[in-house]
This record gives structure tokens, C-alpha cells and sequence, in this order.
């Protein structure tokens, strides 16, 4: 029997994933504030570069300024949904995906002791 959405997500009133929502808001505003610091930067750079180093510096700028709007936009529950999608579309790659991330986080924690 197929789960409702609210059951396959987590939904209101789950304080872990509440607690994991505010957290990752702060980090999307810290992360998209700098992007749009190095863009504003690039479009500085292209004012005063020459022609063609001006023509990549504005690109650079439109690309980062497109990507802090994608991160500011993006929800965390359009995230989760699109793990899930490509979990289940995938699930050879996601499992040995997950087993590499398991054996860098081992590693990198074995490291530090």
C-alpha cells in the first residue's frame, strides 16, 4: 500500500527534521551571501578587465549569480524528494555511492585519533 507523502517525508511537527531545516536555511544563507559576494566581485573585475578577460568575468558572475539563486530557491524537501527518486532509480549506484562516502567519513575520523 503506497505511504502518503507526509510519511514518506518527514513532515510538521518532526522536531529532528525541523531542527535539520532551520540548520540548513543558515547554511543556505551564509553559502548564497558569499556567492553573491564573489559575483558581485567577478562583475567588478569585468568593469575593469579588458575585452575579452571582461566577456569570461561577466559570465562568471551570471553563472555564480544563477547558482546562489538556485541554492536560495531550492527547499529541503525538494532535496530529499530527488535522493529518494534517484535512490530508487538507482539503487547499485546509490549503495556503492554510500559505501564510499561510509569509507571516506571511517578515514577521515581514523586520521584525526
Amino acid at each position: 500500500m503506497p505511504e502518503s507523502s507526509n510519511a514518506k517525508f518527514p513532515g510538521t511537527g518532526n522536531s529532528t527534521w525541523d531542527a535539520a531545516e532551520d540548520a540548513t536555511q543558515g547554511m543556505k544563507d551564509r553559502f548564497t551571501s558569499t556567492l553573491g559576494d564573489v559575483a558581485g566581485k567577478a562583475r567588478k573585475a569585468a568593469a575593469d578587465a579588458p575585452n575579452a578577460m571582461s566577456d569570461l568575468a561577466d559570465e562568471a558572475a551570471d553563472r555564480i549569480g544563477r547558482a546562489s539563486d538556485y541554492v536560495r530557491d531550492i527547499d529541503l524537501k525538494d532535496v530529499w524528494a530527488n535522493v529518494q527518486t534517484f535512490v530508487k532509480a538507482r539503487p547499485a549506484e546509490s549503495l556503492l555511492a554510500a559505501l564510499a562516502c561510509g569509507f571516506l567519513v571511517g578515514r577521515l575520523g581514523a586520521r584525526r585519533m
